[in-house]
């Protein structure tokens, strides 16, 4: 019997830990690294890395390298999310059945549940070998707005990966469970969490050990990604005022200018000014290199990503209003996510609340530390070995007055025929059955050792003196990668990673017996006749939860009805998510409206919809779980389990 992990696959990075004895331990690879960037690079020989050897990869093989695949996952194509993501990816992006995205890459496409699962497996082999025991099951994060195809594309992510996937738990919930709220205590928390890719806000309200979310309300296309976007659009028009050439169409440059956004970023959290230079990074039209020298202020940064936060700020708001309650009801704040550093951002986030922000656990583990309490709460399975995790540190002294350091970036479908016309009357006297299953801105803590800043960053001069094998975008002709050093003058950035040092937190009881009662963070419904969206499931309804709908035949001799599924909170057919869709045939030919027909939708704990709709008149039923998501059916996700538990 193998171990249980938590893991928070994130946007930008993505971290995991285990409970051994009486603490929730985040595991570190063979160099002490607690956080991995969420890349993964395809090679010419038809192998695919992951994490820091992949992120190397970004400058040498954009086109190869595929990162923030969370903002793509579970997306469809041809949504405004999906479209405003593609804007600033390196990497081809196209769409297969249903216009679900899927990545080209060496001249193949792959799903995003594949590249999801490759980041996984990463994690599982560290994981592994950093514990010496079998590692098979998993609670996986994610974002608490993530619709039910997001959720299930990454549950198959999960399987494919080699995991038994225990839960997909919200990650405002697991955090929650990492900090021990309850106990004794009665208290309302807001969990602000603020990651790469994607904007949470959750209310959630404590009893003893019952955790029940009030609501939840999010942007699943606002991240820490925009805050990097802004600084690398702040450098282009830097350039092009400078230099009079535009880099957009230089994919290699605009990589390049987006790693030390970056870094750029996070060391505006600390200092006032920060200076970055890029040599080389093109050329000029009498052929010769441009290297590009770029300032920025901590007051620049912030006018320019005021409007980010605001939008953050609105969603709060909206958050709330579900709720039913006042910001000045809520006890205790909760940051978390990697952006939340941001000094703009705990200041802002801290004054509207009227609360002094919880900032104890590292923003970028907190998930993942909850994530392992609840695997170990399904699983109570610990390792016969006894146990001795080392003492919990005070993350490094990322604001210290130590000397400047430099940094340096060492080398880095078919088209679907769209779906079947909404078939289905409101049934006027239609019965509805349900059964539900019940001071801002907080200083870095301080402490722990300093260590280079590349071995934190793993971006390392490898040295190269030939760009590397099949490159799809050519460097400008002076440029040479050995002599390339993109430089960020400034202070060590977060997130702090020491070598040889595990990060822990002491278990409560109340966490371990902790009794998770989530919502449904979108309405869910059935697509009728004239394009109108009859709700089954209202928003922020409790889960698990069962509820169904009488409808009729909507024309005369009727023999096959099509329940086409969808999310969102319009009227409107038009305005809202088709997550799929159930075929009821050999409906027996009668006058409009005389076959009644009872559609049941049913939301599991991990938030994943399972439709059935039944023919009242002969009890023949169809049915559909939507977890076949991301272009893969049930034998090619079979087919790729099988491919990887193999190799």
């Amino acid at each position: 019997m193998g171990l249980a992990v938590g893991i928070d696959l994130g946007t930008t990075n993505s971290c995991l830990a285990v409970v051994q004895g009486n603490k929730a331990t985040v595991i570190s690879d063979h160099i002490g690294r607690r956080i991995h960037p969420s890349v993964v690079s395809f090679l010419p020989d038809g192998t695919s890395v992951a994490s820091y050897e992949a992120r190397e990869r970004q400058i040498t093989d954009p086109r190869n390298t595929v990162s923030s695949f969370k903002r793509l996952i579970g997306r469809d194509f041809n949504g405004p999310e999906a479209m405003a993501s593609l804007a600033d990816l390196p990497y081809e992006v196209g769409f297969g059945p249903d216009h679900v995205p899927l990545i080209r890459v060496r001249d193949q496409e792959v799903s995003l549940p594949e590249i999801s699962a490759l980041m996984l497996r990463h994690l599982k082999e560290l994981c592994s070998e950093s514990l010496g025991a079998e590692v098979d099951k998993a609670v996986i994060t994610v974002p608490a707005n993530f619709n039910d195809v997001q959720r299930s594309s990454t549950k198959i992510a999960g399987r494919i990966a080699g995991f038994e996937v225990l839960r997909i738990l919200n990650e405002p919930t697991a955090a929650a469970l990492a900090y021990g709220f309850g106990g004794e205590r009665s208290e309302k928390i807001a969990i602000y969490d603020f990651g790469g890719g994607t904007f949470d806000i959750t209310i959630v309200e404590l009893a003893g050990d019952i955790f029940k979310v009030l609501a939840t309300a999010g942007d699943t296309a606002l991240g820490g990604d925009d805050f990097d976007t802004v600084i690398v659009e702040e450098m282009r028009a830097d350039f092009i005022d400078k230099h009079g050439v535009d880099l957009a169409g230089n994919t290699v440059a605009m990589q390049r200018l987006r790693l030390v956004a970056e870094r750029v970023k996070c060391q505006l959290s600390c200092l006032e000014h920060v200076e970055a230079t890029l040599p080389e990074i093109a050329e000029n039209r009498a052929g010769r290199a441009i290297d590009f020298h770029f300032k920025m202020s901590k007051s620049r940064f912030e006018g320019l990503c005021r409007p980010l936060v605001d939008r953050s700020l609105d969603v709060c708001v909206e958050a709330f209003k579900l709720a039913g309650i006042d910001r000045s009801s809520v006890d205790n704040l909760v940051l978390v996510g990697g952006s939340t550093r941001i000094p703009l951002i705990r200041n802002l986030v801290g004054r509207e609340f009227g609360v002094r922000p919880r900032v104890e656990i590292n923003p970028d583990e907190v998930v993942a530390i909850g994530a392992a309490i609840q695997a170990f709460s399904l699983t109570r399975y610990q390792m016969s070995r006894p146990s001795a995790p080392p003492e919990p540190y005070a993350a490094d002294k990322r604001c210290s007055s130590a000397p400047p350091v430099v940094w340096s970036d060492g080398p880095k479908g078919r088209e679907s025929s769209g779906p079947l016309p909404a078939v289905l009357d409101v049934f006027s006297d239609a019965s509805s059955d349900a059964k539900s299953c019940e001071g801002a801105g907080g200083e870095p803590p301080a402490g722990g050792s300093r260590r280079r800043p590349s071995d934190d960053f793993g971006w390392l001069d490898l040295g190269l003196s030939e760009p590397p094998e099949e490159p799809h975008v050519k460097a400008p002709r002076t440029s040479v990668i050995k002599r390339r050093k993109d430089v960020v003058h400034g202070a060590p950035s977060w997130p702090p990673m020491q070598q040889g040092d595990a990060f822990s937190v002491d278990i409560k009881v109340g966490a371990t017996n902790a009794l998770l009662l989530d919502v449904t963070p979108r309405a869910l419904g059935i697509g009728t006749a004239g394009g109108f969206c009859d709700t089954i499931i209202e928003r922020n309804a409790a889960i698990p939860v069962e509820q169904s709908r009488l409808f009729t035949t909507s024309y005369d001799g009727q023999t096959e009805v099509v329940v086409n599924i969808y999310q969102g909170e319009s009227r409107r057919v038009s305005d809202n998510t088709r997550l799929g869709q159930v075929l009821l045939s050999s409906i027996r030919a009668a006058p409009r409206g005389e076959i009644k027909i009872r559609v049941t939708f049913e939301i599991d704990t991990d938030g994943i919809l399972g439709v059935f709709a039944r023919n009242e008149e002969t009890g023949e039923a169809q049915s559909t779980r939507i977890v076949l998501s991301g272009g893969l059916d049930e034998i090619t996700v079979r087919a790729l389990v099988e491919k990887y538990a193999s190799e």
